[in-house]
C-alpha cells in the first residue's frame, strides 16, 4: 500500500507541478504585447529596465518551483511510514503552494505595472475600446468538437456502477460508489466546461475576420478535444474497477496501480492538447500583421480583473491564458468566490480533522457499568455486555477479504468500518501481525480488536470472559 500510494502522490505532485511551471513560466515571455499580463509597447519591451525586472522575477518564480518539488517528493517518503500524516502535510502544501505561486505572481506582475505608468507607457485612448468581430460573434458551436459526446461518456460511467447499486454482486456498494461519483463528477465538470468555451470564446484578437475566425476555432477545438480527452481516460479508469470488481469480486493492487496510470494519462492528455493549442495559437498570433491593441491593464492591476464597466461575470483570464477569471466587480464573482473558498476550507478542515487520529492509533478496550467500548483511530463503538452472543480470542484473522467501507487502513493498522465477504459489515481496530485478535459478535455488531502488546490483549479477553461466559 505504501508504495502505491507513493507512485499516486508522486504522480499527482509532478503533474501538478508541471502544470504550474508551464502555466506561469510561461508568462515572462513578450507575446501578442504583454509579458506577465502587463501591455508594453513594442520599442520599449527591450529595454534594460524591463527585460532585468522579467528576469529577476522569472529566475524567483524557478526557484520557488524548484524548491517546492523538491521539498513535496522528499516527503511524500513518509507514505511507507505514516500515510495519514502525509496526507495532512499534503493538503496543506498544495493549497499554500497554489495560493503563494499565484500571490508571487501577483505582486511581480503589479510591479512592472507600477513601473510602465511611472514611465507614461499607458495608452489611455485604448483602455476602454471594446472589439466586435460580427463573424465571430455568427460562428456557431458546430464549427468545434461536439460536447454532446459527453453525454456517452457519463452514461457508460452510470451503466457500470448498477450491478452494485442493485446488489447483485457481493462487492459492497460503498467503494464503487465512491468510485464512480467521481468518475461521473470528473466528466460532468468537463461536459460543463467543453459547454462554456463552446458558447463563450468569442475573441478579438485581430483586425483580420479570417485570423480571428482561425484562432477562435482553433481554440474550441483544442480545448474541446482535451475535455474529451480527459473525461474517457478517466471513464476508461473507472469502468477497468467496475469490471475488476465484476469479475474478480475484489480489487487488487495491479488494478489500483492500473487505476492511477490511466487517471495520470487523464491529465498528461488534457495538458499535452492544451499546450498544442497555445503553441498554434501562438503560431497564429505571431504572424498577425493586424493586431489588437486594447490597454486594460487597469482592470487587471492587482492581477485580478476589476472592472464596474464590465457586466460579465467571468472574462477570458489575463494571468493565466487559455483560462477564464471572475470579474470582482460583480456581485456573482464575490459570491462565487465565497462559496468556492467555503467549500475548500470546510474541505480542508473536515479532512484533516478525519486524519489526525489516524496519524498514532492506539486502541483501548474498555468495561464500565455492563457496557463495553473499543476505540481507536477516531472510531468507537459501545454496546451492552448482554448483547453478546459470541465471544473469541483468535490466533489469525479470518481470510476474509476485508474492506474498507470508512476507515483507515495500512500495513500495519487497520480501524473503522470494513465489509467481508462471510462476516459482512463489521468493525476492525487492529495491529496487523500482532496476534492474537478478539472477535466479538452482538445482535447487531462484529468486530475485531487487539492491542500492540500480545499480553494486553490477553488481559482483555480475560476481562471479557470474567464478564460473559466465553466460547
Amino acid at each position: 500500500m505504501g508504495v502505491f500510494m507513493f507512485i499516486t502522490f508522486a504522480s499527482a505532485n509532478l503533474i501538478t507541478i508541471g502544470a504550474m511551471w508551464y502555466g506561469f513560466m510561461s508568462q515572462y515571455r513578450y507575446n501578442n504585447g504583454m509579458v506577465l499580463g502587463v501591455h508594453i509597447p513594442p520599442e520599449h519591451a527591450d529595454k534594460p529596465e524591463v527585460t532585468e525586472q522579467v528576469t529577476n522575477a522569472k529566475r524567483k518564480m524557478k526557484r520557488f518551483h524548484i524548491i517546492n518539488l523538491i521539498l513535496i517528493m522528499a516527503l511524500s517518503i513518509l507514505c511507507f511510514f505514516n500515510m495519514a500524516l502525509y496526507v495532512i502535510i499534503w493538503i496543506v502544501w498544495i493549497f499554500a503552494y497554489i495560493g503563494a505561486a499565484i500571490y508571487f505572481n501577483a505582486k511581480t506582475h503589479r510591479k512592472l505595472y507600477d513601473y510602465k505608468v511611472a514611465q507614461g507607457w499607458l495608452a489611455e485612448g485604448q483602455k476602454k475600446k471594446v472589439y466586435i468581430d460580427t463573424a465571430v460573434l455568427t460562428m456557431t458551436e458546430k464549427s468545434a468538437v461536439p460536447y454532446r459526446y459527453h453525454a456517452v461518456v457519463i452514461l457508460i460511467e452510470i451503466l457500470c456502477v448498477l450491478p452494485f447499486l442493485c446488489g447483485k454482486r457481493p462487492v459492497f456498494w460503498g467503494e464503487m460508489g465512491i468510485f464512480c461519483i467521481c468518475a461521473v463528477a470528473v466528466s460532468v465538470t468537463a461536459w460543463i466546461a467543453h459547454v462554456f468555451i463552446n458558447r463563450r470564446q468569442h475573441t478579438v484578437y485581430s483586425q483580420d475576420t479570417e485570423k480571428n475566425l482561425q484562432v477562435n476555432y482553433l481554440i474550441k477545438k483544442y480545448t474541446g478535444e482535451a475535455l474529451l480527452a480527459m473525461s474517457s481516460c478517466n471513464a476508461a479508469a473507472w469502468v477497468m474497477i467496475a469490471v475488476q470488481a465484476l469479475i474478480f469480486n475484489s480489487l487488487n493492487a495491479v488494478v489500483f496501480y492500473s487505476y492511477v496510470v490511466l487517471e495520470s494519462l487523464s491529465g498528461v492528455a488534457f495538458l499535452v492538447l492544451i499546450f498544442r493549442m497555445y503553441k498554434k495559437k501562438n503560431e497564429f498570433l505571431n504572424a498577425d500583421n493586424t493586431p489588437v491593441y486594447v490597454d486594460d491593464d487597469e482592470y487587471w492591476k492587482t492581477g485580478f480583473y476589476y472592472n464596474p464597466n464590465d457586466r460579465h461575470m467571468l472574462v477570458a483570464d489575463r494571468m493565466q491564458s487559455g483560462n477564464y477569471s471572475f470579474n470582482y466587480a460583480t456581485a456573482g464573482a464575490k459570491i462565487w468566490t465565497g462559496i468556492i473558498t467555503f467549500v475548500v476550507a470546510g474541505t480542508i478542515v473536515f479532512t484533516v480533522a478525519a486524519m489526525l487520529p489516524l496519524i498514532h492509533v492506539k486502541v483501548d478496550f474498555i468495561i464500565e457499568n455492563n457496557r463495553l467500548t473499543v476505540e481507536g483511530g477516531g472510531y468507537k463503538i459501545t454496546f451492552d455486555k448482554e448483547s453478546i452472543q459470541k465471544a473469541e480470542l483468535l490466533d489469525t484473522m479470518p481470510r476474509d477479504n476485508f474492506t474498507k467501507t470508512n476507515g483507515g487502513a495500512t500495513e500495519t493498522y487497520a480501524v473503522g468500518h470494513f465489509k467481508g465477504n462471510t462476516y459482512g459489515k463489521c468493525m476492525l481496530f487492529i495491529y496487523k501481525g500482532n496476534a492474537p485478535y478478539i472477535l466479538i459478535q452482538t445482535d447487531t455488531q462484529t468486530m475485531f480488536f487487539n492491542a500492540k502488546d500480545s499480553s494486553v490483549t490477553k488481559q482483555w479477553y480475560e476481562q471479557l470472559c470474567n464478564e460473559i461466559n466465553c466460547v
